[in-house]
């Protein structure tokens, strides 16, 4: 059972149509909401045990999960919207089903008000690619991110690779590989509750490039790009950007605001990191379940996102 939350169910769909769909959920003001998938359950005392996939990001910000709605008969999911702080501020719920896109440019198109996320699906060939959100509407924050076509369910924290966070109506911009031909979900969305009551346009490019994914990939902001897998039990991944060359420190915090862990530290060269941390504290001994806190601080920047750590 999960306290302090609402109980949706993901809409029957017919066969056919688009691979992928999504479900978004935008906190209320100063509100934290978890996004959590559970296989459906059969009546009024039964459902919502174990959570199949969890979006879990920080207060405000939204969260979403995608899933493969293919084959002879689409899966059906109950959906909790879970209140972290105990405090319901009127979140923002919706479903999405996949826009069918070719490579290249997608647009413009706008994320309507009090909307938050739009999916494009686009087969992909084996390669490298770039992409582009090219933000139009001045003020308004919105992020993007590129999903595998396997597994069949997807947390936020699941993408491949995301960018987000730049000021207001800025672009962001990103490189991946697609390790495996096939159909890749492109979610655009709003970052945080502030940007949910604007209409954003935008325009998506996808398109391939000779420029490899690695360490020495040109970066052009410092930004904590990605804890994943987050929820976990035993090992997670944190990867950041780095601009130049720069000292950095990598923390994980409690719910106190005590420092557990330092997962990274000192002078790092500039460009894409990815750091394996095993969920040991600074005691040697494994965290215990909770929520977390990693922070990510260099010069001139500092970010902290949400991670929860399962028993």
């Amino acid at each position: 059972l999960y306290f302090n939350s609402l109980g949706l169910r993901t809409p029957t769909l017919a066969p056919g149509g688009s691979k992928w769909a999504g479900v978004a959920v935008m906190p209320g003001l100063g509100n934290d909401v978890d996004l959590q998938f559970h296989a459906p359950g059969q009546g009024a005392k039964t459902g919502f045990e174990a959570a199949l996939a969890v979006s879990a990001w920080s207060t405000q910000e939204s969260e979403y999960l995608l899933y493969d709605t293919s084959g002879p008969q689409a899966p059906v999911y109950d959906v909790g919207l879970v209140n972290v702080d105990g405090v319901q501020q009127g979140p923002s719920a919706e479903f999405k089903r996949a826009l069918v896109q070719s490579p290249g440019t997608i647009g413009p198109r706008t994320l309507t008000a009090n909307h938050t996320l739009d999916v494009h699906e686009v087969a992909l060939t084996q390669g490298n690619y770039h992409v582009r959100l090219i933000v139009n509407t001045p003020g308004v924050n919105l992020g993007a991110s590129v999903h595998a076509p396997t597994p069949s369910v997807q947390s936020k924290s699941d993408a491949i690779e995301a960018s987000w966070g730049s000021a207001g109506g800025q672009d962001e911009e990103f490189i991946f590989t697609a390790s495996t031909a096939g159909t890749y979900a492109f979610a655009v969305w709003k970052v945080a509750r502030p940007d949910l009551s604007y209409a954003a346009n935008y325009t998506l490019e996808i398109t391939p490039t000779l420029v490899a994914v690695g360490d020495d990939a040109p970066v052009a902001a410092n930004r904590l790009h990605f804890v994943t897998p987050n929820p976990f039990r035993t090992t997670t991944a944190v990867g950041f950007d780095l601009a130049t060359d720069a000292e950095v420190t990598l923390e994980m915090f409690d719910l106190a605001g005590a420092r557990v862990a330092t997962i990274a530290s000192g002078r790092w060269a500039a460009g894409r990191h990815r750091v394996q941390w095993d969920d040991r504290g600074s005691d040697g001994h494994a965290l215990s379940a909770g929520v977390y806190f990693v922070r990510f601080a260099t010069a001139g920047y500092s970010s902290t996102q949400r991670v929860v750590r399962l028993p």
